[in-house]
């Protein structure tokens, strides 16, 4: 399976080698000549945004909270992404085709750089070790290989992949990949739907809902807007937030658009249009096809990983297998593969010239960012490997309390021209004690309610504190002006 996608990452390689022989400027190997049309960005916008755990996290959000969860997960992404597209285009109305951190350096004080490369780093890696980690688990349970190689290979096979074709070959992997989790989706959910039975599964559903000692019994499985569903829908956008405001990939691929129109059209289409459904209709078929087959996965350490692995055990088969192991595989590399790059492009263009060597040639720059992209990937891979027996639940609360502090921040010097200075970073570390605080003395054995409220806290927190010293602030920021 692995040896199939390395042929296909070799045969994209060896065309955009032979085009451009070597391309040795920012510009090509970086920007991707920097006029990308709209297929080709649809299918890199896509392809980058659907992430393993959209694929099975949406799931495990559908098992413990009913439809409502689906609706919160996929929708509740959704509008996150919706509302990243005017940010993005109002930070390069303000300082051109840049990354968000250096807005936020011009925008508050110089020192806040430091924090954002920090969450750009971090969110960065977070995705890109979960992409491994739900790769190698998937492998580990549908073929019974070892976990940890398949990590570490996946990862590793990323790097070496973007270093030599570079963002146009990232691009076309992109794009021919998203074609394949396309038709391999529509393939194993129309496989599931046939084998288990629409019939079995609203069965399973109703029993569910009506019988108190079923496995899987919640009254409010249907229930469109159920009070839990809904404090899961704001928590999911608030999530979302977190995890792409501060995602370099976004503004690089914003950048390299053909024009804006080409970036909106793209963002759109790939990120939403066609991302939604996609999400919705994983969580429903997967989750409620392990309702009505009554897998029990009560005492699982990794529930949304599980899920996918028993289901596909119970009832698909060998060639299922593969084909939702190929749709893995595919979703899970070209995710790593987007976060490479931006950080790539932000490590390039921006901090070798402003904290290390101003004077540096395109050579130098390209090399210090390969060699960052190098120290990345190894990190990830050693991560992704340390995992096998770690909840992947817990990571997720950690990491949506942690990435929701610094969206106040951003999104009020977006709209605001008050010069807030230093009170930017106390903004943020406002946020993580409270998130963290409110997370940790909260908790009781049901732990969503605590990290839902954790992750409000943490996202709201800062935009009281700016909202209310702004109304002590005369002076405006020049670069709003």
């Amino acid at each position: 399976m692995i040896l199939l996608y390395v042929l296909i990452l070799y045969v994209i390689y060896r065309k955009i080698k032979k085009k451009n022989d070597r391309e040795k400027t920012i510009h090509d190997s970086i920007l991707a000549g920097g006029k990308v049309p709209t297929w080709l960005l649809t299918g890199s916008i896509f392809s980058g945004w659907l992430w393993v755990t959209s694929i099975i996290g949406s799931a495990e959000a559908c098992l413990i909270y009913g439809i409502s969860g689906a609706i919160g997960y996929a929708v509740g992404a959704s509008i996150s992404f919706l509302i990243m597209i005017p940010v993005i285009l109002s930070v390069q109305k303000h300082i051109g085709k840049g990354s968000v951190i250096r807005f936020m350096e011009l925008r508050y004080h110089k020192n806040l750089r430091n924090f954002y490369y920090t969450f750009a780093l971090l969110v960065a890696a977070y995705v890109m070790i979960e992409q491994a980690a739900g790769i190698g688990f998937v492998f580990n349970g549908i073929f019974g290989v070892s976990y940890k190689k398949v990590s570490f290979m996946v990862v590793a096979l990323t790097v070496v992949f973007v270093l030599l074709a570079g963002m146009k070959g990232t691009l076309y992997n992109d794009f021919i990949s998203g074609l394949i989790i396309l038709i391999t989706f529509a393939m194993i959910m129309g496989i599931i739907w046939h084998q288990v039975g629409i019939h079995t599964i609203l069965e399973g559903i109703q029993e569910a809902k009506e019988e108190a000692d079923y496995v899987y019994h919640e009254p409010a499985v249907l229930h469109v807007a159920s009070a839990i569903g809904i404090r899961y829908f704001i928590v999911s956008i608030i999530i979302a937030l977190g995890q792409i405001l501060f995602d370099s990939g976004y503004y690089l691929k914003s950048a390299i658009a053909k024009d804006e129109k080409v970036m909106k059209r793209a963002f759109l289409l790939g990120g939403i249009a066609i991302w939604c459904p996609v999400c919705f209709i994983s969580a429903i078929t997967l989750a409620f096809s392990c309702v009505a087959l009554k897998i029990d996965l009560s005492g699982s350490q990794n529930m949304n990983m599980d899920l996918a692995t028993d289901l596909i055990e119970k009832i698909l088969g060998s060639p299922a297998a593969i084909i939702f192991a190929l749709l893995i595989l595919c979703a899970g590399i070209t995710t790593i593969a987007h976060y490479l790059v931006g950080l790539r492009w932000i490590f390039t263009v921006d901090f070798y010239t402003q904290k290390l060597k101003p004077e540096a040639i395109e050579k130098e720059k390209i090399q210090f960012g390969n060699i960052i992209v190098i120290l990345i990937g190894v990190f990830c891979g050693l991560i992704a490997i340390s995992l096998e027996d770690v909840s992947l639940l817990t990571i997720d609360m950690f990491s949506g309390v942690f990435f929701a502090a610094p969206c106040g921040a951003l999104l009020i010097g977006l709209v605001s021209k008050k010069a807030f200075g230093r009170l930017g970073q106390v903004s943020i570390l406002l946020g993580l004690f409270f998130g963290f605080a409110t997370w940790f003395y909260t908790r009781t054995e049901y732990n969503q309610e605590a990290w839902i409220l954790g992750t409000m806290a943490s996202f709201a927190i800062p935009f009281i504190f700016l909202i209310m010293a702004g109304f002590f602030i005369r002076k405006n920021s020049a670069l709003m002006e």
